[in-house]
């Protein structure tokens, strides 16, 4: 009986510590995600410039300047959500992005992966020139559609 007892104690005792490993864990990457999602937040507030939402097909695209200056490289956090499409596309062919007068600028990285259903990266181009008032990214063939972003600086 005293055998079956201290089996049971050290059974529960190892749970609760595999439980806490785990949980804290998970919780630390849960709390870790919001921190930069705060971060990238006050950048677009900071900068007067706010992410924009768009639908394509079943996908939610969400882009959010992070740098977005003339003489400076242009950084763009780009969150794509959905359940039924797969995202495995070649991002640095599908974004393009445009100035005022129809200047391309061309991804030259896109720092996320690819495939699944919740994918997150960021998008850097080349610097703006000094002449750049807006900016207009192209985004094509997210499940078979195409979308646009327009910022003004």
């Amino acid at each position: 009986m005293k055998r079956k007892l201290v089996f049971i104690f050290s059974v529960l005792v190892l749970s609760f510590i595999v439980i806490q490993s785990f949980g804290g864990k998970t919780e630390k990457k849960v709390l870790g995600k919001a921190k930069e999602q705060e971060v990238v937040s006050k950048v677009a507030e900071n900068s007067g410039l706010q992410s924009q939402l768009k639908e394509m097909g079943a996908v939610t695209l969400e882009l959010t300047p992070v740098q977005l200056e003339t003489n400076k490289e242009v950084l763009f956090n780009l969150e794509l959500n959905t359940h039924s499409v797969e995202l495995d596309y070649d991002y640095t062919k599908i974004i393009k992005m445009y100035d005022q007068n129809r200047d391309e600028y061309l991804v030259k990285e896109w720092t996320g992966e690819a495939g699944g259903h919740h994918l997150s990266g960021q998008v850097v181009f080349a610097e703006l020139k000094d002449t750049v008032t807006s900016v207009t990214i192209e985004i094509e063939g997210i499940d078979n559609q195409s979308g646009s972003f327009n910022w003004k600086l």
